[in-house]
């Protein structure tokens, strides 16, 4: 087991024996779980959910369940059940979850402790650590939220032994975006990329630590988002315009990659690249999809979405730059500017 502590008030444990760890975090009385009708059917086989009764909560697997009304009714579920102000909320599942179950745990009551169970490779790198919380607005992604720190993280690496190839490429999406902001994990990520399709193995392991604990160093810095946590949001302006303008057809990781590819152009045009760098990037992204990258298609939709992302400041749209290995920039535009550059693009 590696433990990974922060300043933030909390620890995170990667491990394995997921029934073991699991049971663990399940024992006790006031629990509420909260997980998605995938997780429940994988493994209620190896997780005792019938002994939670009303206390768990299960909802339909995808984004769609990533909304208000939705948190409304597991609100609604914990009062019925007499969940007090000492409930620990449990998320147990991908990124939705994670976002969702934490969203209740920060407004229900004024606010109760959660623990994050992430079961995705992508849950595991990025989203279960760092204390975001959000529902969805329409198709605008992750719009009503607070930041809320969990009080303990439990990873368990072997919940990827049941993950397809595609929600394994979803977490390389977040793997490779953390992999250009570090510039030792990049160089290992190039070198051992088939690797992180071995999950048995050591490397995996070892990817997953490295990437919490570089989130974690850059969210003690700026827990709240107003400097230096913007550069995890590499590949994410276009890559959320993408995803809201394709239906959230693709994995959230695979929309990732594609918006780091688009990125990567932007950087180009503006001359602020390494061209060699570039060119490894542009290698790796190709290699994780495994086919082409998504056309830039709906420009309007991807605009629209893209002015809406919370980065943005003043009416402006910002995005994080790939500079050189472990470098961004952060490139501002306005939305005429974006929309050139969009066009370019296409």
């Amino acid at each position: 087991m590696e433990r990974i502590t922060s300043n933030l008030g909390y620890s995170i444990d990667v491990d394995y024996e997921i029934d073991r760890r699991v049971a663990e975090e399940l024992s006790g009385g006031n629990r509420f779980v909260v997980t998605d009708s995938r997780v429940y059917a994988l493994y209620r086989g190896r997780i005792d959910f019938d002994a939670l009764g009303d206390r768990l909560y299960v909802v339909r697997a995808g984004e769609a369940s990533k909304q208000l009304k939705v948190a409304g009714k597991i609100c609604e579920r914990m009062l019925a059940v007499g969940c007090d102000r000492a409930t620990e909320v449990v998320a147990l599942g991908g990124g939705v979850i994670g976002d969702l179950a934490g969203f209740v745990a920060a407004i229900f009551m004024r606010g109760v402790s959660y623990v994050q169970i992430p079961t995705t490779l992508l849950a595991m790198v990025d989203s279960s650590v760092g204390g975001k919380t959000a529902v969805d607005l329409g198709d605008a992604k992750n719009i009503i939220g607070v930041f809320k720190q969990p009080s303990r993280v439990l990873v368990c690496v072997d919940f990827l032994a049941t993950l397809p190839q595609r929600e394994l490429r979803s977490g390389l999406g977040e793997v490779i975006k953390t992999a250009l902001l570090d510039e030792e994990l990049f160089g290992r990520v190039q070198s051992h990329l088939t690797e992180l399709f071995v999950t048995e193995s050591e490397f995996i392991f070892d990817t997953i630590v490295r990437c919490i604990r570089f989130k974690i160093g850059v969210v003690e810095r700026d827990e709240c988002e107003t400097g230096l946590r913007k550069i995890l949001n590499l590949g994410h302006t276009i890559g959320h315009g993408l995803e809201a303008a394709d239906g959230h057809r693709l994995s959230h990781g695979e929309y990732v990659l594609n918006g780091i590819r688009y990125e990567l152009q932007l950087a180009r045009f503006r001359g602020c690249v390494d061209e060699e760098y570039a060119r490894r990037i542009a290698l790796l992204v190709d290699t994780a999809l495994e086919s082409k990258f998504l056309p830039l298609k709906r420009l309007d939709r991807v605009l629209r979405y893209a002015a809406s992302d919370k980065k943005n400041r003043n009416g402006n749209i910002c995005c994080i730059l790939p500079v050189r290995e472990g470098e961004t920039q952060e490139a501002v535009y306005t939305k005429n500017e974006f929309r050139q550059a969009l066009e370019r693009l296409v």
